[in-house]
């Protein structure tokens, strides 16, 4: 118990002293299992540091603790708290080196950002965003697999791509028109036959969507996270002040879209009227 008690006050210790961008980073990364994990670890190892009591006071005649006997050769109840606290901490330290913005923390991202943005913690901003930016902006095009698969089973996708097809579109010009036909009418039949082939495919197959994750909640959180912090102008004249390159970084990950240009258009105005630009 005592190693516990020095642990948890090493870490309010180094928590107290951290700058407030790494304990934000902290709120990023632990996650509802991460806490989870931790209440875990700590009822093992009052478990453990209380084994006598419980082994000695059954309920109703029922034992909860189990028998020294049936543990491993040679493993007292102390040695496991050791052993429970330091893989408790490498399974976290793990975790949290491995974590990066995902559809389930993007949410928590834009808080965040939200809240130095109004407190005027343009650094931070700067630090999240340079160490953040690409799952950032793949969140913002759903750029992930099991997204593009299904978006493969959207009906509308599939008439699109058939009927844009260079192969469908070849048989269609090259196709041979009937007499007193033209061949403008022709695509169009064409194309309606396409349509009702999709549209028979989707009833039986529109159901497959629901088999992959939906990315769509953290492409719109991914977009406002965008709009109201990366277009703001107040934002891209303390980047163009303090870290102007940030901006080359952000715009190779970004793709193009009007709010892409739009940011490039406010970037280099904002260049050209910062004297140490020149």
């Amino acid at each position: 118990m005592t190693l516990l008690i020095a642990a948890i006050g090493l870490l309010a210790s180094i928590y107290a002293v951290l700058p407030r961008e790494r304990r934000l980073e902290l709120r990023l990364r632990l996650t509802v299992f991460d806490r989870i994990l931790a209440v875990l670890a700590f009822i093992l190892i009052l478990y453990c540091e209380y084994y006598a009591v419980f082994l000695s006071h059954p309920i109703h005649g029922i034992r909860i603790a189990w028998p020294l006997d049936s543990w491993p050769k040679g493993l007292k109840p102390a040695d496991t708290i050791d052993i429970i606290l330091l893989s408790w901490a490498a399974l976290t330290a793990v975790r949290m080196r491995l974590r990066r913005l995902s559809r389930w923390n993007v949410d928590t991202f834009r808080k965040l950002l939200d809240e130095l943005y109004w407190a005027g913690g343009y650094e931070e901003i700067f630090n999240f965003l340079e160490r953040h930016r690409n799952e950032l902006f793949r969140l913002k095009d759903s750029d992930f697999r099991m997204a593009r698969l299904r978006r493969w089973f959207e009906p509308a996708l599939w008439f699109r791509a058939i009927t844009l097809d260079p192969a469908w579109l070849e048989f269609a010009n090259n196709s041979p028109v009937p007499h007193g036909q033209s061949r403008t009418i022709r695509t169009s039949k064409l194309r309606s036959l396409a349509k009702s082939i999709v549209e028979s495919l989707q009833f039986r197959l529109s159901w497959m969507r629901h088999l992959f994750p939906d990315y769509k909640k953290s492409e719109e959180v991914a977009a406002t996270i965008i709009r109201n912090i990366l277009l703001s102008e107040q934002f891209i004249s303390q980047m163009v002040g303090r870290r102007p390159y940030l901006g080359i970084s952000i715009m190779e990950v970004w793709t193009r879209d009007g709010n892409r240009n739009e940011f490039i258009q406010s970037y280099l105005w904002k260049l050209m009227e910062e004297p140490r630009s020149e």
